[in-house]
């Protein structure tokens, strides 16, 4: 029929599209990717979980997609200039996952640490 199969999602053409924000903040979690501030060319600040090279499109049959992901893996600097040697998702999120374990452990030491300091100060002021 010669119509085009897709309806290309974009901030000015689809800001409202509650679906595709809502698919995108998950997609960004599970990639383990931080939300950032953007400006458009109007100078206007939009909130975007994914960078500007990913994009959402629409199928004729509604089904949401994002494509253009190659630049979200880093590069496995082991293989040269070579764009498509990236490291693998899997080694991404067990490193993400051993950041987060280590940032957890580091905090939870702290705060035990602090609490362990009120629990001997209050034992002097007592005594």
């Amino acid at each position: 029929d010669g119509d085009d199969p897709f309806d290309f999602a974009a901030i000015d053409t689809q800001p409202d599209d509650v679906a595709f924000g809502v698919l995108a903040r998950r997609l960004a979690s599970r990639l383990c990717l931080k939300p950032h501030r953007v400006r458009d060319v109007t100078g206007a600040v939009h909130d975007v979980v994914l960078p500007v090279e990913v994009k959402g499109v629409r199928g004729h049959d509604q089904r949401p997609a994002f494509f253009d992901f190659y630049q979200l893996q880093p590069q496995d600097v082991n293989f040269g200039a070579d764009p498509g040697a990236t490291v693998r998702p899997e080694l991404v999120e067990q490193f993400a996952q051993l950041t987060t374990a280590a940032h957890y452990n580091n905090t939870y030491a702290q705060r035990r640490a602090d609490a362990a300091r009120r629990a001997r100060a209050d034992a002097d002021v007592a005594a």
